[in-house]
């Protein structure tokens, strides 16, 4: 039996091991019940910034930070020397999805920039990230 908020787990060798069961039991339930209350608490300061106007969480659309945009020029120029995919992320350490998706948002952000003329050469994609946010919040 595996209990998912204490991670512990009973096998049928503890079927006849009541300390082991108890045990296992009661810090599950403690697990259950701080998880309970942490939910709680979350809930209730949501219901207060709502009742005091401010917003909850990241406003809608804002580019954020990726643990990629740091080494932008580096996955750049590793792709230019025909490096795989493969091995480049497996050299950042994130899954070859995670890179896809990155080098398809970072190729969208700059078409975007580009659009809205905001785009010069050199511009990293978390200086292009910044300038979008920007004139997203001057359109607002």
């Amino acid at each position: 039996m595996h209990f998912c908020y204490s991670e512990e787990t009973l096998c049928a060798k503890d079927q006849n091991n009541p300390t082991k069961l108890f045990l296992t039991l009661a810090d599950s339930f403690t697990a259950w019940r701080f998880a309970k209350e942490r939910s709680e608490k979350a809930r209730a300061a949501i219901s207060r910034r709502k009742s005091a106007g401010l917003a909850n969480g990241r406003p809608k659309g804002l580019l954020v930070k990726s643990k990629l945009d740091q080494h932008e020029h580096k996955i750049i120029a590793m792709k230019n020397e025909g490096i795989s995919e493969y091995k480049i992320s497996d050299f950042f350490n994130v899954h070859r999805t995670t890179l896809r998706s990155w080098l398809k948002t970072r190729e969208n952000l700059i078409q975007k920039a580009q659009q809205l003329g905001l785009w010069e050469l050199g511009l990293s994609i978390s200086d292009i990230k910044e300038l979008l946010n920007k004139e997203q919040q001057d359109n607002s």
